[in-house]
Formats: structure tokens, C-alpha cells, sequence
């Protein structure tokens, strides 16, 4: 195979050339992580979770919705370095970087040497790879153990040995034990195993791959009642918010190939496209992979359309990652001198990226989520820095809840990842008991605490209790004189004047 890609192209397949791409994807999302804000989906929200657990372990598997084993791995850099918030960013980096190799060992076993350097080189400058490399979300971790996974899978099934077969089961257990997508791929490559009646190998792999997909659903059983329990609550968080926010089905299913057509260039989708010829061609493992990742693009879609998950630019990684392999197979194939050009309208692309999530501007803001460097949205920043500069260090303050962007605007206006009595939090729509008790407390709250600030959303929940008008203006309720000191489109924020 080495000697077909020497004669096919000039292509600087060498040792050093491919170290050198590698050690390119580390740089880029080392110092993406030292420019990044934490600001990626539920970011916050995980680091949160793990330090409360870690206050108080348990055994428990429950966090929230979400599966257990990313808290778990990252209590132990957060351990190590003191620091919760850090300690689960840097479990990403590290898998993040590890991720660039693993593209590399993936594609050399469903294709040439060729295609592996092309997928490498698009992998390690996938803008949106690099910045969720810096947050505390599972997306990149996930992505570590699937990638993993996949190039044990495709060794096995390239070998016929049981060892990496065994070990890719492990990886993808793994992943699985982070995020629901990770359950389709096992199933995908379970079927492969099936179709292909390698009963032995399916023995060892079905076992392993699906060993916490089982337990999961034993324990949900046991505990919840359902085998499906939390999924099943996710759908109707689900069903609510779209209810609420109003996105139409449309936008939904036009978001993922957008974002792909951003991050990846248009490069990229050609690379894809032009692969299909070439499985096609080779069938055998390569038709394996593809049916992979036409199943799973399969059921995300469906999934988007019936309501049972949001569309997310961070929910595109995972389709990301598999375009990024069959384009690099289809580029080498067709472009096989290309390498350079790829790598650089990629770099440019990274770079274009970076500096328009810099403009200050309503109709570029969407960009900041696909952008190599991540921060929060303007109009948080703006709300979050307001409180960072007014708040004194005892003043207390209300956040109201809006689009669960709560622990955003406290960690911006420099508030503890935990909280502490300063923050008065309404709670979002997924518990309407738990929120319906908070906002009983407020006035208690406000008459006992005297909290100097109240954040009000235009479209949060305290309008329940507390209807503002939607200009920034003053407004008496009992005795308390709430004064309009920063407003914007999504957030007012006022101050609260006491009687003496």
C-alpha cells in the first residue's frame, strides 16, 4: 500500500511530515484554550455538577440527564490540579489533541497513507474540533473514545484478531457511558459483525461494546422505572423548548449542514462527495465505514425531526468527524499533489473564523459557536461584565432564567462556579415544582437578603411574579424601588432601592 502512495503523487507521506501535522492540531488547541472562555453549550453546567459531586461522593450515577462516566473522568484532573473548572477543561485538551492521531490511525486502516495524511490534516484544522477542545463539555471526550473505538473496530476487522477488537469494544463502552450517540455506532458495528457472520468476533465485541449500554439501561430500570428514563425526560425538555423558542423544523435540519459547510470549508464537502466513488470502488471496510456514517447521519436527522433532540452547532462534531475522513479519502484519490492546499485554505478558514467572532455585530454573532476561540454571546458578556464592575463584594444579586444561561452570566460577572447565598437563581422549566418554590422565596429573599441587583430576562421566567416593562425604566413594587441601570436585548438589569 506505502509503495501505491509514493507512485501515485509526490505527496510527503514521511514520518516527519505527519508529526509535523500532529504537533499543528496540539498547538492550535493549546493556545485555543488559553484564549477561550468556557462558554461551550453546557459547559458550566458539567463543571458544575462534577464539583458538587465531588463535595459529597456518592454512588449515585445520576447527573442530571446525562450520562456518568465524563464526570467521573473529570474529577480526576480537577483532583490533580486543585481547580474544578480547569481540571475538566484540561481532560478535553488532552483528548483533544490525543483525537488528531487517532483520525490518523482510523483512516490508514480503511484506506491508503495518502488519505490518512489528507483526513489528518482537515481533522486538525476543524475549527470546530479545536475550540470545544478548551470547554468542560463531553463533545471532545466522547469523540476520543469513538474515534478509538472505530480504528480498533476497523484494525480487527482488517487483522481478524480479537484483541483490538476486545479493546475498540472497551473504547466505545466507553463513549457510551458519556453521550446516547456513541449508542449508535455500536449497534451500527454490531450489525456489520451480523451481516458479515463473524459470530465469534460479534461474541467478544457485543459483549464489550455493549456492556455499560446494558447496564445503563438495568440501572435506569431499577432506580427510575424506565430503561430509557432519562432520554425519554430529554424528549420532553425537548418538546418544550421548541414549543417555546419557536424554531422552525426547517432551520433545524438546515443547522447541521451549515455548520459542517463553515467549520470543514467547502473543501471539505467536495473531499466527501468525491469519496463516494471510491467506496464504491474498494467497497469492503471503506463501505463499512460509510454505512456507519450514513446510519448515524440517519438517526440524528430523524431525531431532529420528530423533536427528540436540539440542533446545536456542537451537535454536528461527531458528523463532522466522519466527513472529515471520507473527504480525506476522496481529496487524496482525486487531488493527490493537493495536500498543501488543503491544509492551507483550512489554516485560512481557522483563522477567518477567529477574527469574525472579534466583530461586535448582532448578524455575525452566530459565528462565536463555530469559531476556533469560544466566548459567550455579546449580549452575555455585556450583562456579565455590568455586574463584574458594579457588584461590591458582599452585595447579593437575582438571576432571572433565560434560555439556561444562569451559571453563564455568573461565571462572566466572576461569581463561584458553586454559588453561594450572594446568588439568588430561578430555576429553568425542566422541574415546574422546584421553580414554582423558588419563586415563593423571592420576596422573602429580597426583604431579609436586600440583594443590590436584579437581572431580569425579557423572555425569562420571572415574569411570573415580577412584571417589568420592556423599556428601561423604574417601577415600585411594595416598598422596594427597582431602578433600570443596563438593559439590551435579552437582559435588564436593576438596582434595588431599600427604605431606610
Amino acid at each position: 500500500m506505502a509503495s501505491t502512495d509514493a507512485s501515485r503523487s509526490s505527496l510527503p507521506a514521511s514520518r516527519k511530515f505527519v508529526i509535523a501535522i500532529l504537533l499543528a492540531g496540539a498547538v492550535l488547541r493549546i493556545v485555543s484554550f488559553f484564549l477561550s472562555e468556557n462558554a461551550g453549550g453546557d459547559a458550566l453546567s458539567r463543571a458544575y455538577q462534577t464539583a458538587r459531586w465531588l463535595q459529597h461522593p456518592t454512588l449515585d450515577l445520576h447527573f442530571d440527564v446525562w450520562l456518568p462516566i465524563h464526570f467521573w473522568l473529570m474529577a480526576v484532573p480537577s483532583i490533580i490540579v486543585g481547580d474544578v473548572e480547569l481540571g475538566s477543561r484540561l481532560l478535553s485538551l488532552v483528548l483533544g489533541i490525543l483525537s488528531v492521531g487517532l483520525v490518523w490511525l482510523l483512516t490508514r486502516e480503511l484506506d491508503a497513507r495518502g488519505s490518512a495524511v489528507f483526513s489528518t490534516i482537515i481533522f486538525a484544522l476543524y475549527s470546530l474540533h479545536i475550540a470545544y477542545s478548551s470547554t468542560s463539555s463531553s463533545d471532545v471526550p466522547y469523540i476520543f473514545f469513538l474515534l478509538g473505538g472505530l480504528a480498533l473496530f476497523f484494525r480487527a476487522r482488517n487483522t481478524e484478531e480479537i484483541s483490538p477488537l476486545f479493546s475498540g469494544g472497551i473504547s466505545l463502552t466507553l463513549g457510551a457511558g458519556m453521550r446516547y450517540e456513541a449508542w449508535i455506532f455500536i449497534a451500527a458495528l454490531n450489525a456489520i459483525l451480523l451481516f458479515r457472520r463473524r459470530i465469534k468476533s460479534l461474541a467478544f465485541f457485543l459483549v464489550t461494546s455493549g456492556a455499560f449500554p446494558v447496564f445503563w439501561m438495568i440501572y435506569e430500570w431499577i432506580t427510575r422505572g424506565h430503561p430509557l428514563y432519562s432520554p425519554k425526560l430529554n424528549y420532553s425538555w425537548v418538546a418544550n423548548d421548541l414549543n417555546f423558542y419557536g424554531t422552525s423544523l426547517t432551520y433545524r435540519l438546515l443547522l447541521p449542514p451549515g455548520v459542517i459547510f463553515i467549520t470543514l470549508t467547502p473543501i471539505a464537502i467536495l473531499g466527501a462527495v468525491l469519496a463516494l466513488r471510491h467506496v464504491a470502488r474498494k467497497k469492503g471496510l471503506l463501505m463499512e465505514f460509510f454505512f456507519v456514517a450514513v446510519f448515524f447521519t440517519a438517526v440524528q436527522f430523524y431525531q431532529i425531526a420528530a423533536g427528540g433532540t436540539m440542533s446545536y452547532a456542537r451537535y454536528t462534531l461527531t458528523l463532522g468527524t466522519m466527513v472529515a475522513v471520507l473527504a480525506g479519502i476522496g481529496l487524496y484519490h482525486s487531488f493527490p499533489k493537493w495536500a498543501g492546499v488543503v491544509a492551507a485554505l483550512m489554516l485560512v478558514n481557522v483563522v477567518g473564523l477567529f477574527l469574525l467572532a472579534t466583530v461586535n455585530n448582532p448578524y455575525v454573532n452566530k459565528i462565536r459557536s463555530v469559531a476556533p476561540v469560544l466566548h459567550f454571546t455579546t449580549y452575555l458578556e455585556e450583562t456579565g461584565k455590568y455586574l463584574k464592575d458594579n457588584l461590591k463584594d458582599n452585595d447579593a444579586l437575582v438571576l432571572d432564567e433565560f434560555n439556561y444561561e444562569t451559571n453563564q452570566i455568573a461565571a462572566v460577572a466572576g461569581m463561584p462556579l458553586l454559588g453561594s447565598e450572594r446568588v439568588f437563581v430561578i430555576p429553568d422549566r425542566t422541574d415546574p415544582e422546584k421553580q414554582k418554590k423558588k419563586l415563593a422565596e423571592l420576596s422573602p429573599y429580597l426583604h431579609t437578603r436586600r440583594p443590590a441587583y436584579l437581572v431580569y430576562g425579557l423572555e425569562g421566567e420571572l415574569r411570573q411574579v415580577l412584571a417589568f416593562p420592556p423599556e428601561c425604566s423604574s417601577k415600585q413594587v411594595e416598598d422596594m424601588k427597582f431602578v433600570c441601570v443596563f438593559h439590551n436585548d435579552h437582559y435588564q438589569i436593576y438596582r434595588i432601592e431599600y427604605p431606610n
